[in-house]
């Protein structure tokens, strides 16, 4: 799981497609191609804390 990207699992989730994981990843400043494992504690807690659109 630490090796999966950031976009790709959150398009995964149900109701998340392209669109919505652009504009959601736009928020908190996370690329793309970067690896959950990768992010660190502030980028997650934006992640959990932008808007889901």
């Amino acid at each position: 799981m630490k090796k999966t990207r950031v976009a790709q699992f959150l398009r995964a989730v149900p109701g998340y497609g392209p669109a919505r994981v652009a504009a959601l990843m736009a928020v908190p400043g996370v690329a793309e191609k970067h690896r959950i494992g990768r992010l660190t504690e502030q980028q997650r807690e934006r992640l959990l804390r932008a808007p889901a659109g």
